[in-house]
């Protein structure tokens, strides 16, 4: 059953890759983090900026208790403001959730400064398939008083205002 989830996967991303520009002016790519029109998602197959997060559907994962392994490098993160309680979305590339779950987030803050930790585990020493899946996690970054943050994942950096009420 997973091999067959994992063949879907792979034929889906195929799908959605050979729909894609590649690239030139107007291709509204740029590099990861980037205020363009979109982030760009480097590819084996493509040019840097001619692919972006927003043209392809993350997968969102939760964490799991267990030891992290390997540091998640994230290519973007997105953070507001919902019902009073600021949050980070972040997004990486990753294998698949059972063979690489994502372990418990890490959060400190430091003034303006909100910290970031995010590993990926190994699963149960099955057999996995080497696939790459753009994941994503919210985390919680609880109520903050008003205020300008800055949120850092990895090398990335994003803005965070906390208005008033």
């Amino acid at each position: 059953m997973k091999l067959l989830i994992a063949l879907v996967v792979t034929i889906a991303m195929a799908a959605s890759c050979g729909s894609q520009q590649t690239g030139g002016a107007g291709s509204g790519g740029g590099s990861p983090g980037s205020s363009g029109s979109g982030d760009g998602v480097v590819s084996h197959d493509l040019p840097p900026g001619s692919q972006t997060l927003k043209a392809i559907k993350a997968t969102p994962v939760k964490p799991h208790p267990g030891p992290g392994a390997t540091p998640v490098s994230p290519l973007r993160i997105r953070t507001g403001v919902q019902g009073g309680a600021a949050f980070a979305d972040i997004f990486w590339w990753g294998g698949l959730e059972d063979c690489y779950p994502l372990r418990p987030v890490t959060v400190q803050r430091d003034g303006d400064l909100i910290t970031l930790r995010l590993f990926e585990g190994t699963g149960d020493g099955q057999a996995c398939a080497d696939l790459a899946l753009l994941k994503t996690t919210r985390v919680d970054l609880g109520r903050l008083p008003a205020g300008s943050y800055t949120v850092v994942a990895g090398s990335r950096r994003a803005p965070l205002t906390v208005g008033q009420g």
